[in-house]
């Protein structure tokens, strides 16, 4: 069984992975960021604030999700010893089967590691088997104790909190923004921020930036272009399954609710929306109800993100506009840490896994030898390694070429082809072959002028005034062998290894006291 909110903050009190702030806290001072940092950099937990100032009826909870370890027990699938030991040895486990986004991988225990192999492969297993697991309509629930739908004022009613003095301002983070397909009338849900600034928007606006791949963004164009506002939901504090498979990068037009149905094992219990015509989930702890209003943009951010920098350009973003906010009495806000918390990261990986699938995908329509992909370690996305069987001479050179043209590749900066006996999550076997097979003038090529993604701190703008985008110079590299050259690790035959026996050989040693 899958945990609910409430019961996650209970189990990961007993498991010691959470704190409780007793003391009266200021979320708009930087007060509670501050204790953020503190917690997570000298303790590594979650924690709950109990009281929050000019807020008496509502707790804020954060860096629940900063390590795989408690994501995996959000998703109710806790690694036991033996997994501990088997999972942590896989380069699945390691810094580089994390999409690029740890933060301090030479600290991962082999609980952590196992954790996230399991956290993936249930991630990918649920997007499978999702079909079977539709939502369930339920008619009322505790997120509808308190319903406002009049003299609308978001930061008054919930404690938005200014996390980094880089930050325009108060930050909704990691809301969960929910849509319908209008055609489809498939739900779609993601993570996105939403600057609340009265003094930019009024009391009852917020911006809001949605990322360029995603199903929110299309279907908000395609409304749009019918000059209509598109209906949306932003729900804080809800259960684990939804939190992560709304983080997950999933394919176009999958239905993250069913996708959270399956890691749950049944299906998700919604409620309708009090002013739209939308369901949200019945156990969210605050929900916000409005529309993104139509061909409106106003300038918003920078907000720091988890790359640690913050540079955004402050460019026209859409704008939201509450028409209800409901939450259960006593309610949970939750607050993510902006720039390079530990949930941030933690979170961007399964951003990163769901990525790498869309690309592998994309690469084999036209390219079916392609092995493998990962994001290397450290790079935040930035760095693409794909393994590739060669053919013929020429491949991996075709291969770069496509993917520097891919529009989802607008993450991948630096972008390294290896042949299939390298194993592109084992970071020391993709250093080894950019450095052993990797060195004729050819093997290096940069690329000018490339649209990059808003994320790089190194991209500046470029393009006509109504078609602007972020650009950078980006680098392949093809660490590859020649068509039919085949490695072999210097060393005995393979008849001679394959033949030994250690039990044939060793010897009980004694120690001998002098």
């Amino acid at each position: 069984m899958t945990p609910s909110t409430l019961e996650f903050l209970e189990i990961l009190e007993e498991k010691n992975e959470i704190v409780r702030v007793g003391k009266e806290v200021d979320p708009h001072n930087f007060e509670l960021p501050a204790v953020i940092r503190k917690v997570e950099e000298d303790l590594g937990k979650a924690v709950l604030f109990e009281r929050v100032k000019n807020f008496p009826k509502m707790r804020v909870m954060a860096n629940l999700y900063g390590s795989m370890y408690r994501i995996a027990i959000g998703l109710g699938i806790e690694p036991d010893q033996s997994e501990i030991i088997t999972l942590s040895r896989l380069s699945r486990s390691s810094a580089g089967g994390m999409a690029g986004c740890t933060r301090k991988s030479y600290l991962m225990d082999d609980r952590e590691r196992a954790s996230a192999v399991k956290v993936h492969d249930a991630i990918f297993r649920a997007e499978a088997e999702r079909s079977g697991y539709p939502v369930n309509v339920v008619k009322t629930s505790p997120v509808k104790d308190v319903i406002i739908k009049s003299d609308i004022n978001i930061s008054k009613t919930i404690p938005i909190i200014w996390h980094c003095k880089e930050d325009r301002g108060p930050f909704m983070t990691p809301g969960v923004w929910i849509t319908r397909d209008p055609d489809t009338k498939e739900y779609g849900m993601g993570v996105f921020r939403g600057q609340v600034t009265p003094e930019t928007y009024g009391p009852n606006k917020t911006g809001a930036l949605f990322s360029a791949h995603s199903d929110t963004l299309k279907r908000l164009l395609r409304a749009e272009e019918k000059n209509e506002d598109m209906p949306i939901a932003i729900c804080f504090g809800v259960e684990p399954v939804i939190q992560i498979a709304s983080v997950y990068a999933a394919m176009t037009g999958i239905d993250e609710f069913k996708v959270a149905g399956a890691l749950r094992g049944r299906g998700v219990e919604m409620v309708r929306c009090e002013t739209i015509d939308l369901m949200i989930p019945a156990n969210c702890e605050v929900a916000l109800e409005g529309k993104i209003l139509s061909n409106v943009r106003h300038e918003e951010g920078p907000m720091a993100k988890f790359t640690d920098y913050c540079r955004e350009e402050r460019a026209p973003k859409p704008v939201f506009e509450c028409t209800a906010i409901t939450h259960s009495r006593d309610a949970i806000y939750q607050t993510l840490m902006s720039g390079m918390s530990d949930e941030h990261r933690t979170l961007s990986i399964i951003v990163g896994w769901g990525w790498e699938g869309r690309v592998i995908t994309k690469l084999r329509q036209e390219f079916p030898t392609v092995k493998d992909v990962a994001f290397n370690a450290g790079s935040d996305l930035f760095h693409l390694v794909v393994s590739l069987e060669k053919k013929r001479e020429g491949d991996d050179l075709r291969l770069l070429y496509y993917i520097m043209g891919l529009d989802i590749s607008v993450f991948a900066k630096y972008v390294t082809i290896v042949d299939e006996d390298i194993d592109v999550r084992n970071p020391d076997q993709v250093e080894w072959a950019r450095c052993m097979r990797a060195g004729e003038p050819d093997d290096f090529i940069i690329f000018n002028q490339l649209r990059t993604h808003n994320l790089d701190p190194m991209g500046v703008m470029a393009g006509p005034p109504a078609h602007q985008r972020l650009v950078t110079s980006k680098l392949g590299i093809l660490a590859t062998q020649d068509v039919g050259d085949k490695y072999r690790r210097p060393g005995p035959p393979d008849e001679v290894l394959n033949d030994i026996k250690l039990e044939d050989y060793l010897t009980q040693m004694r120690l001998v006291s002098s």
